[in-house]
């Protein structure tokens, strides 16, 4: 019983952040200069939903990453798309 009262041996619940909140987290935790597991024993974090979320938020990390692209009408013109973080497809015709 000693649990329901909030005493030795009880769990905490989840805190369930969104997206948004994960990206600011990654960027506290790259200005940080601490390792992984340091930055997430200060902060509170289990490490196992950190690296999850640090994957999830890498360009092409997160499941269903895959978009379908329509081409344009026949222009003629080399096709271009910057998929952020200096990275860019070029599709030459």
């Amino acid at each position: 019983m000693s649990g329901l009262n909030g005493s030795a041996g009880s769990r905490r619940a989840p805190v369930v952040r969104s997206a948004d909140e994960w990206s600011g987290i990654m960027a506290d935790f790259e200005l940080s200069g601490l390792s992984q597991r340091e930055f997430c024993e200060f902060r509170g974090l289990s490490p196992k939903t950190f690296s999850n979320w640090r994957c999830r938020l890498r360009p092409g990390g997160g499941k269903g990453s895959f978009v379908e692209l329509a081409p344009p009408f026949s222009s003629g013109r080399d096709v271009e798309l910057d998929l952020g973080y200096g990275v860019v497809l070029r599709v030459r015709r």
